[in-house]
């Protein structure tokens, strides 16, 4: 068999150096030819030097480290050939031509759509709440008493009274308009009494309506009138017989006899009384008299009646009203000269008026003709 490593050391040690790339060769291909295994390019790693021995011979090693560099640079392909590679360095790739430089090759462009941004959806409004008349009612009054709180003006109480036109049973009174002047009370009670009235008679029908409307408006311009602004007694008399308004038999004189009891009639007419409308669209009217006997010479009260309560009802206004009392002068009286005073007082209206009469008690008949 041939020995091919025996080979080549003869012919290192014949030929010298000059046959150093011979040597160099052939040491090349019986490695290869060894391992069949492809080798990858390793440029930057140099094999490791194995430890020289003593007794080399010099040319020996220098043939062994050039096959050893050169074993590091060949690639074997899978057939077994023996293929030189040189190192290649890394440049620069050539601009790739753009497809505008072809005029061959039209440019089409995509553009990312453009999202338009959205609206924020509108939110929808609450519904309202849903309230009763009742409901609406009370919190109007309760915004309109705040109001009348926070200013001096009627404005607020005349929309509280105009609330009756819905609830004849929302009255103000007395307690809810103590702020106000008593001329300016005066005046927002006749309104609340006109609106309560036609909350009770109204919805009937057309000509009822009417006919309320015309009474209400009447009504309201007599308590606005600034003459009928209070409560007032005329034709105060004491008769001897009553009928009716203005149906009355008169003393023919007002000296009486002393000693003796002298039974009489108080008649007396009245202007500018409220009515108070109840519930069932009644009229009703509350009064209060009291009579009192003074002396003319010094003022002192002699003689007096217990108060007296008037109370009449009717299902339209009165329009002529009247009251009439009946007395009893006492026999007691002494001979001189009185004033008999006649105080009547509107508890609906709040007003007050009186009248006198003048009365003489005499000790003698004849004087009564006189």
């Amino acid at each position: 068999m041939f020995d091919s490593s025996k080979f080549t050391f003869g012919m290192i040690r014949r030929a010298g150096r000059g046959a150093v790339l011979l040597v160099a060769l052939g040491v090349v291909c019986s490695l290869t030819a060894c391992d069949s295994s492809p080798k990858t390019a390793e440029a930057d790693i140099p094999p490791a030097k194995a430890p020289a021995k003593a007794d080399a011979d010099p040319t020996l090693d220098e043939a062994e480290q050039f096959a050893a560099r050169v074993a590091g640079s060949p690639s074997r392909p899978a057939n077994g050939e023996v293929q030189w590679t040189t190192p290649i360095h890394a440049s620069p790739a050539p601009p790739r031509e753009t497809a505008s430089a072809n005029p061959q090759i039209k440019t089409v462009s995509i553009e990312a759509p453009v999202t338009k941004p959205q609206p924020e959806p509108v939110k929808a409004a609450p519904k309202p709440e849903k309230l009763s008349p009742q409901q609406i009612i009370e919190r109007l009054s309760a915004d309109l008493k705040q109001a009348a709180a926070a200013n001096d003006s009627l404005r607020p109480y005349l929309a509280q009274t105009a609330l009756s036109l819905f609830d004849p049973q929302r009255e103000l009174t007395e307690a809810n308009l103590k702020s106000l002047k008593p001329e300016d009370r005066r005046l927002v009670l006749a309104y609340q009494r006109a609106f309560t009235m036609l909350g009770r008679t109204l919805g009937h029908s057309v000509d009822e309506d009417r006919q309320s409307l015309q009474i209400a408006a009447a009504e309201l311009a007599d308590q606005l009138d600034a003459k009928t602004n209070t409560l007032r007694l005329k034709n105060v008399t004491l008769c001897t017989r009553v009928n009716g308004y203005g149906v009355y038999e008169p003393f023919t004189s007002t000296t009486f006899l002393a000693g003796v009891e002298h039974p009489a009639i108080i008649y007396a007419e009245l202007d500018n009384f409220a009515p108070e409308i109840g519930s069932d669209g009644q009229y009703t009217v509350r009064l209060t008299q009291q009579v009192v006997l003074y002396n003319q010479s010094d003022g002192l009260a002699i003689w007096r009646i217990r108060p007296t309560e008037i109370v009449d009802r009717s299902r339209n206004r009165r329009r002529d009203f009247f009251v009439v009392q009946l007395i009893n002068l006492p026999a007691r009286l002494g001979v001189g000269k009185y004033n008999l005073k006649i105080t009547l007082t509107d508890q609906v209206g709040q007003t007050v008026d009186e009248a006198e009469l003048p009365i003489q008690i005499v000790a003698d008949e004849k004087l009564l003709n006189r």
